[in-house]
């Protein structure tokens, strides 16, 4: 719907300064993508990479009134309410400071992410699932839980790994000063 995307490609140019304005377009097309994502075999990850000061954060929040079920900004989540949220809600999900995600190891000089990246990694397509016991009644079940959903991340520093690899990557850049976008 044309109309549509217009309304939401307004939105984010009312809030958000982006030197290259097919940015709008693409979050806004990402964004309605969130109402259908359960008909695709896997939904491509946000990245929002940028320093500080470029509006990576109030994306995000511009992005999670939009996008199906669009939940709270989240800030080093742990991996049981990752893979539960997910499952239960359906919805989008949004992390800040996802740098924080990896540690960079001294003797591999390589960065390392830790449980949540191999959920996220994971979230872009229907095939993963997280397997975990379950006591119901006085009998344990195995109960499949799936991290499949949109997913959106912001940071300075950028992804690593196979999370890169799967994320749109929108480099932002600070305003200029007369614009008042960047406040």
């Amino acid at each position: 719907n044309k109309k549509l995307l217009k309304r939401i490609v307004f939105q984010y140019e009312k809030y958000l300064y982006r030197r290259n304005k097919v940015w709008y377009k693409i979050s806004a097309l990402w964004d309605m993508g969130t109402y259908l994502y359960m008909v695709f075999e896997a939904y491509p990850l946000y990245e929002l990479r940028g320093l500080a000061g470029t509006s990576k954060s109030k994306e995000m929040v511009v992005s999670s009134y939009i996008s199906f079920n669009g939940g709270q900004i989240m800030i080093n989540p742990s991996e049981a309410t990752l893979f539960r949220e997910t499952d239960e809600v359906r919805g989008s999900k949004y992390f800040d400071e996802a740098e924080k995600l990896w540690v960079f190891n001294k003797s591999t000089k390589q960065y390392e992410g830790d449980v949540r990246t191999e959920l996220i990694n994971a979230s872009y397509t229907k095939e993963g699932r997280v397997p975990r016991q379950e006591k119901i009644g006085n009998k344990f079940i195995t109960k499949w839980y799936s991290p499949f959903s949109p997913t959106r991340l912001s940071s300075i520093n950028g992804l690593f790994g196979a999370t890169e690899t799967r994320a749109l990557t929108q480099i932002t850049t600070k305003s200029p000063n007369q614009d008042p976008r960047g406040e």
